[in-house]
C-alpha cells in the first residue's frame, strides 16, 4: 500500500508556506527565511552502491584478473619451458641415437673402405702381373713372327734348291743319255765287269 505524499510547499509545519494545513499558525518567524537555505536530506538506501565503491571493485576485479592472467602465464610459461626441455632432452636423445648410429657406420664403411683398398690392391697386382704377362706374350709373338720369317725365308731358299735340283737332275739326265748313246759294245771279250767309253778304247 503506497502512500501518497503532498507536493512541496504544501506539508504540515512547512517553512515555506509559514501556514499550516491544520489551521494552526507555526511559531516560526517568517523574517529568517533568508537564513535557512534549501537541501535535501541524505536518504541512504542499502541497495544503493556508490561509484567510488564501483570503481574500488572494478579496480579489484582487475586487479585479480590480472595476477590470475598473470599467474596462468606464468605457469604456461614454466610449462613451456618444461616442455621446451623435454623436446631438448628428446632432441639430445635422437642426436645421441643417430651419433651412434653414424658411428657404427662409419666403423662399417671404415671395414669397407679397407677391403676395398685390399682388393683395388690385389687388382693392381693382378693387372701388374697381367701387364708382365702382356709383355712377355708380347716378345713372344714378336720372336715367333721373326722365326716365321726366317721360316718363309727358307722355304724361298728350299725353294731355289729344288728348282736348281730339277735343273741339275734334268741336265745330268741328259748327259747320262748322251754318254750311253756314245757308248761302243765290243764282243768276245772277257768278261769284266767294267763299261769302256769310247775314249778309252782309242787310247
Amino acid at each position: 500500500m503506497s502512500v501518497k505524499r503532498p507536493p512541496p510547499g504544501s506539508r504540515a509545519g512547512s517553512p515555506f508556506s509559514g501556514k499550516s494545513t491544520s489551521g494552526s499558525n507555526t511559531d516560526l518567524p517568517t523574517n529568517d527565511y533568508h537564513k535557512m537555505t534549501h537541501r535535501r536530506r541524505k536518504q541512504i538506501d542499502a541497495d544503493f552502491v556508490s561509484s567510488s565503491q564501483l570503481t574500488e571493485f572494478k579496480t579489484k576485479m582487475m586487479e585479480f584478473f590480472n595476477n590470475f592472467g598473470n599467474s596462468q602465464r606464468k605457469e604456461f610459461k614454466s610449462l613451456n619451458e618444461v616442455s621446451q626441455i623435454k623436446g631438448v632432452k628428446d632432441d639430445v636423445t635422437i642426436i645421441r641415437e643417430q651419433l651412434e648410429s653414424i658411428k657404427i657406420s662409419t666403423v662399417k664403411i671404415t671395414r669397407e673402405h679397407s677391403e676395398m683398398m685390399n682388393d683395388i690392391s690385389e687388382l693392381k697386382n693382378s693387372l701388374n702381373y697381367h701387364s708382365a704377362e702382356q709383355t712377355t706374350l708380347t716378345t713372344r709373338i714378336d720372336d715367333v713372327v721373326s722365326e716365321i720369317k726366317k721360316v718363309d725365308l727358307l722355304q724361298q731358299n728350299i725353294s731355289e734348291l729344288q728348282e736348281k735340283y730339277e735343273s741339275l737332275r734334268n741336265e745330268y739326265n741328259f748327259m747320262q743319255q748322251r754318254d750311253r748313246a756314245m757308248n761302243i759294245e765290243i764282243s768276245q771279250i772277257p768278261e769284266k765287269r767294267m763299261k769302256l767309253s769310247l775314249i778309252t778304247l782309242l787310247q
